[in-house]
Parts: structure tokens; sequence; C-alpha cells
């Protein structure tokens, strides 16, 4: 956390300021198991000795991991002798790191053998190696010696599967004399063979799995393990993007464990309800497993946000996805409860009467009872952001508006705060506020403070250019930032890669870009994953249409057919003016709608694609085809799409205005959309915001 290091004799007798002000502020929230210390450090021990003598620190205790050796020949340091005497300070005696790890590993594990190090060839051998040199440190271990052992035994697996596990096995005892100590060799190979499972699983072998599955599934198998191997049967099954046959699987077990009584249904239910698409199905599948755990805060969390998708076209759930919250609060009053946070987002976004009132009191409601037990979280300082962001949000003119609130309770959290990863959300959440109130001077000097301190935080500079388009309405500035983030920081990264491109392309989409976009993606080593993003798509639709079509085709024919990928498709076939073919498909899947578990029929967009095509086709479209729509009090760009279809360009072009106005990356996607082709948007362009430094 700090750039310099304390090393010598006499750097380690005292703290710099700066850091003993962050220790003690960490040891009022938590307290300590010290492992692997000997406590010779007056810096960090005089400060310890004096802070848990207090009331308001270490309330949690101090566990102190001592060798017995140390112990018994009483060679202990003079300040940990004077810490012990102390009331919350307690002792444990232990062989050493590696057995106190090993016994903590498989008391959490709950395993006989944790397998070591990746089955990849390359390392696992290098484990191997690593092992057989170490040998004399683990000897003494049965739990680490069983684990070597099982590492040295374990075949590095590659592509061929005739490998010879015995002359494996064989060989690592004669070219490096160590004899591993005898196991049960029948479980043993048993455990090797559900790691080959897991290994075909990783590389795609999907079938090849399922086969072996199969032939362990007996009459007699013993129910925990008939659950592990039907779930690997689901895995399997839903890569293939069989969701039918895993839907299937997952019915036959809960059928079998309700006969057999033994295991827990609710997992499985869980897992269910994550595969279905229907909402209102979800949803009850979610109920019959908040039945079996109602106390469950998990369960009751996924049953809220569950809900929380029907909102726009039943708004009555309103009150009922606030008491689940309510119930999930007073289950687990914590910052870990994801529930404060959740509830503060709905309330913004789904409140209509009253709404600042009832965000102000959800505010307070997460002070009040989180503040006194983790003031630095980022619930209670979201919680103190949005109060002050509610006072000034309203004010008409920004030169009205006063942030110096808002700056200073920023200040006071990002300087007092001993955890680092959440200075980074701190400043994330400021920055949003201020982009949300337009405040560009602040923002202007935020990116001035922060853009060096942050030159390795990617995170930092997507949400910059971000800001840097939608609110100062600046497309050149935003890409340039993203140009000039180092690439080295995002190779190795995959989501944050991915997020990084998927920006980068959407940006260079805006500015007509489509070379570009496709050279980048030719000539990067992960060239598959990126074409897989719709903005490269999009840009191949203005070089190369015929290519356009035979991927999105593609895609579409080796999709789990979801409400997103009909939602795509359609999308893709308005552009290339296939209205027929659109018709075709929506008029099918509509009459089949039972048939369609994966498909949300009600979709907006899916609806307006739909209703697009018959307007090109010159069929009728009445107002109550799109009444979903046009029931949700707020307005949104699928209520714009909507009024199009009815030929009401004045409304939606007032909804548009305002949509670009709060963010200014609508005025370049939407242009791209062919919902909106009949819009004049150069009536609705916006200078872009210059500060002066």
């Amino acid at each position: 956390m700090f750039n310099t290091l304390q090393s010598t004799e006499i750097e380690t007798q005292n703290l710099k300021e700066n850091m003993k002000i962050k220790f003690e502020e960490f040891l009022k929230n938590y307290g300590l198991i010290v492992l692997g210390y000997a406590g010779f450090d007056n810096s960090v021990m005089d400060v310890l000795i004096d802070l848990v003598s207090q009331a308001d620190y270490l309330n949690n205790g101090i566990y102190w991991c001592i060798k017995k050796e140390e112990f018994e020949n009483d060679n202990l340091s003079p300040k940990l002798r004077e810490l012990l005497s102390k009331d919350k300070v307690y002792y444990i005696l232990i062989d050493n790191f590696d057995s106190f790890s090993a016994k903590l590993a498989h008391l959490v594990i709950e395993k006989d053998i944790i397998p070591l190090g990746s089955t990849h060839l390359s390392r696992l051998e290098n484990r191997q190696k690593f092992f057989i040199k170490q040998k004399d440190l683990f000897v003494n271990d049965p739990l680490i010696t069983n684990d070597v052992n099982d590492c040295l035994a374990s075949p590095p697996f590659s592509d061929q599967n005739n490998y010879d596990f015995d002359d494996n096995f064989k060989s690592s005892k004669e070219k490096n004399g160590f004899m591993p100590i005898q196991t049960n060799e029948s479980n043993l190979q048993k455990t090797l063979e559900d790691t080959h499972i897991y290994e075909l699983m990783w590389n795609k072998n999907y079938n090849e799995a399922l086969a072996i599955i199969d032939k362990k599934i007996t009459n007699n198998i013993p129910s925990y393990k008939y659950n592990k191997y039907m779930n690997m049967k689901v895995k399997c099954y839903l890569k293939l993007k069989q969701k039918e046959k895993a839907l299937d699987i997952i019915n036959q077990v809960l059928n079998y464990n309700k006969r057999n009584k033994k295991d827990s249904n609710i997992p499985i239910l869980l897992e269910k309800a994550n595969i279905i698409s229907s909402i209102p199905e979800k949803i009850q599948i979610i109920e019959l497993a908040l039945q079996q755990d109602c106390n469950n805060i998990d369960i009751i969390n996924f049953l809220a946000e569950a809900k929380t998708q029907l909102i726009k076209h039943n708004p009555n759930l309103y009150q009922n996805v606030i008491d689940l919250y309510d119930r999930s609060i007073s289950l687990q009053a914590s910052s870990n409860n994801e529930a404060y946070l959740e509830k503060l987002n709905f309330v913004k976004k789904y409140s209509n009467e009253n709404k600042k009132e009832k965000i102000l009191n959800t505010c307070k409601q997460i002070i009040q009872d989180i503040e006194n037990k983790d003031y630095y979280s980022l619930c209670v300082y979201d919680a103190k952001m949005e109060q002050l962001y509610q006072e000034e949000k309203d004010k008409q003119n920004n030169d009205d508006i006063n942030i110096t609130k808002m700056r200073d309770l920023f200040n006071e959290y990002i300087g007092g705060n001993c955890i680092y990863e959440r200075n980074e959300l701190y400043l994330r959440e400021y920055l949003n506020l201020l982009s949300k109130l337009s405040q560009y001077e602040e923002l202007q000097d935020m990116f001035y403070k922060y853009d060096n301190e942050n030159k390795y935080n990617v995170e930092y500079f997507l949400q910059k250019a971000d800001i840097i388009l939608s609110k100062f309405k600046n497309l050149d500035g935003a890409i340039t930032i993203l140009e000039n983030i180092d690439k080295s920081l995002i190779r190795m990264q995959s989501k944050l890669r991915s997020r990084y491109y998927n920006q980068y392309f959407e940006y260079l989409l805006y500015n007509s870009e489509y070379n570009k976009i496709c050279k980048i993606v030719d000539n990067e080593p992960d060239s598959k994953i990126l074409s897989r993003f719709n903005a490269y798509k999009e840009a191949l639709y203005y070089i190369d249409q015929n290519r356009y079509f035979e991927i999105i085709y593609k895609d579409f024919e080796n999709s789990e057919k979801s409400t997103d990928d009909y939602i795509a498709y359609t999308y893709s076939l308005l552009k290339l003016e296939m209205y027929q073919e659109i018709y075709d498909i929506c008029k099918e899947l509509f009459a089949n709608q039972q048939k369609n578990i994966n498909v949300d029929v009600n979709n907006d967009i899916l609806r307006i694609n739909y209703n697009l095509a018959k307007k090109h086709l010159n069929k009728t479209i009445t107002k109550s085809n799109l009444e979903y729509i046009f029931s949700q009090k707020s307005d949104s760009v699928e209520k714009a799409a909507a009024y199009i279809l009815i030929d009401k360009q004045e409304e939606a072009k007032k909804i548009l205005s305002t949509e670009i106005n709060d963010d200014y990356q609508y005025y370049y996607s939407l242009q791209v959309m062919p919902a909106f082709q009949s819009i004049n948007f150069e009536n609705l362009k916006l200078q872009q915001v210059q500060v002066n430094n």
C-alpha cells in the first residue's frame, strides 16, 4: 500500500505517521490473527500494546500463533510477552507456518486431499520438481505429505489421453529417489478420474466428459456423488447450448433429492432459476427455494432482483420489492449485505411519488444501521454522497450548486480509509456524481489531480473517457484517452481487456472508423473473442454486408435462442432491410410462446423490432400493440421508438433530446439504430464543453 518499505532496524522502530493512522483505523474494525511474525519491531508492537487496552480497538481480539519449540524454549520477544499479558490477547501453539496453513486449508475446503497446482502439463511438471526438491520440508506433516504425493502421482493431462499413470508414478520414484507415503490406491485413482472429467470440460470436450459421467452414475451411488455428477452434466449441457437437457437433468435431481431426503434442493433450485428466461417462472422457483430457507438473505436478494425485472410493466410490485430488501436487512444489518445498496439503487430508479423523500429515507437507514459498525464502508459513503447529491441536483443553474460538502466528504474518506481498494470506489462514485451534476471544472481538477496517481488503473481511464464523451461531448478526446492507456496493463486481464475493447470499438464506430476496428480485430491474438463485440459487427456492416450477414446468421444458429439472441438477430436483419424474415420469425415466436422457455416475448425491444418490420411491410400498427411500453410512467429510448412507430415524431424527439442532453453518447449510438432513421440528429447536436484551467 506504500511506495517506501521500512526494513532496516532504525526504520522499523517508528511507523510513519500516515501509516500509523491507517493501522490504528484498521484496528477499530478488525481483530488480528498473527502468523509467521515474531514481534521484534517496536513500531508495530507499541501500537498493539497501546490499543489493545482501549475499549474502541481490537474487540475481536488478537490470536498470536507461536511455534511450539519457540514457546517451550521461552524464545519470545519482550514486547510479545508484554502483549500476551493483556486482555483480548490469546496465543495458539502451532508446529510451523506450513502445517498450520495446511490444516486450515483442509478444514475450509473439507477434502482429504487437496490438488496442488495446475493440471496443465508444464505447470504440473514444475510443481512436481519443486516438491521433490523440497521434500525434506514436508515429511513430518501427513496432510502436506499426502497432498504432495497426490501431486507427484497426478498425470500431467495433455491432449494425449493414453498417458500411463503407473509409468509416470514409477519414473517419479526412480528418478528422484522420493518414495511417496502409501495411500489407498483405488481412492486415489477415483480422484484422478474425476480430475480427468474436469480436464475434459476445461478443454471443451463436453461429450467425452458426459460419456464418463454416465458410467459413474450407478444405482448404488451415494447421493452426494449423484448430485456432484449430475451437476457436472448440467454444466456440460449448458456449454453445449442444450438448455432443455440441462433443465431435464435439474428436474431429475430435484425429484431424486425429494425422494431420498438426503441433499438440499436449494442450490439446484437456484441453478434452475438462473437458467430459466421467463421471469414469472424464475420468481416461482426462487420463492420455492425461499420456503425451504426463509432466512437466507442471498435468496431474498435474488428474489427482489428478479421481481425488479417486472416493475416496468407492473408498478404494483414496487412495495413488494422494498419489503424483500427490508426483510433481508432485518436479518443481516451489515455492509456485507448487498440489499442496502440494491435497495438504494432500486428506489432511485423506480420511485415515482415522493422520490426524493424515499431516497433520503433509504440513505438515512443505511447510515443509522452501518455507520458505527463500518464507517468507511462503500455503503455508508454512497448513502452520504447521495444525500448531498439530492440537495444539489434540482438547482436550475450550475453556478448555484455547492459541491464543497461532497468534496470534503470525499477527502475525508479517501484520506482516512485503510483499505486501498475502497479508495478506488470512492473516487469512482465521486466522479460519477460530479458528472451527473455537470460540474465540469471540478471534474477537470480531479482528472488533473488523479491522472498520474492512477496511471496503472485502467478502470479509472475507462470512466474518464466515458465522462469526456457523455458530459464534455468530446468524442476525439475520449478516443485519445483510450488509445493512450498502456496496453500491457490490459493484455493479461481478460475481463478488463473485454471492457476496454468494447468501449474503444464503440467510440471508433461513433467516429465512423470502421476499417480501423476491423484491422484491430484481425491483428489481435484473441480476434475470435473481439469479433463477437457488436461494434465490430456494426463496422463490418458498412464494409462487407455479405460477411456481416454470414456472421449474424451463424451466431444466431449457434446461440441458445434466448431473448437477447432474438433481439440481436432481428436488429441485424432490420439493418439489412430483411423485414419479411423478421415478421415470420417473430410471428412464429409469439404464436408458440409456451414452448419458447428461453424467450420473454413481451420484451420491449423485441416488440419494437417486430413492429418496425411490420411498418416497413405496410402492415397495421396500433397503439395497443405497444401497450407494454406506453404503460411505463418514465420516458425511455424504447418509448421514443414506440412513438415513431405510430408517427408521433415530436413526442419521440422530445424524449431523445432529453436523453442526449443527459448523456451525449446517445447522440452517436441512436443514429446507427434502424428505429431512428427518420430523426434528423443534426438538430439534436450539442456544442463541446470547454473548460478554462
